[in-house]
């Protein structure tokens, strides 16, 4: 019975179905890597802006 279900399987699950997980994930964190560079790009001034507003302000204080 162990058999047929090894046959079986492997009949329908290819082999390389385990490197696709791989491959996904890759695609994922490029993504995920694009849309963070946009975003940078974008709001680069306004995150800038920010950051000299609130070094600023902490050199102010005593």
């Amino acid at each position: 019975m162990v058999e047929y279900i090894k046959s079986l399987y492997d009949l329908y699950v290819p082999e390389k179905a385990e490197g696709q997980g791989l491959v996904e994930y890759a695609l994922i964190l490029v993504l995920i890597s694009v849309v963070a560079i946009a975003a940078m790009v974008l709001l680069g001034d306004e995150i800038s802006a920010v950051f000299t507003d609130v070094t600023g302000t902490l050199s102010d204080r005593p």
